[in-house]
């Protein structure tokens, strides 16, 4: 969770690469804050919640650690899969020109 301008929402996309993330507020929220009365690129109050802060500093490198490893996985599954196309085509190819 984050609070905005004392309004606490619930994130729904973050882009740590680019430094931007996305939220979203109900009508209702809509009417009763200052939040929509802001403009891009007007400077706000952010304050992140207290325990998400706490559990992210806990176990936040070893998801970032975990994530890298399947990551690494994934591209190692990709170049596998890659390959055993590419010895397929040349068995392929092969039993053709018999």
């Amino acid at each position: 969770y984050i609070a905005v301008d004392g309004t606490s929402l619930t994130v729904c996309e973050v882009n740590r690469d680019q430094g931007w993330f996305n939220l979203m507020l109900i009508s209702h929220t809509q009417q009763c804050v200052v939040l929509p009365t802001r403009r891009v690129g007007d400077l706000v109050n952010l304050e992140a919640d207290a325990v998400g802060k706490y559990v992210g500093s806990l176990v936040g490198t070893q998801i970032m650690d975990r994530i890298d490893v399947l990551e690494q996985q994934v591209k190692q599954s990709r170049m596998l899969a890659a390959l055993t196309a590419l010895v397929l085509a040349a068995v392929v190819v092969k039993s053709f020109k018999k």
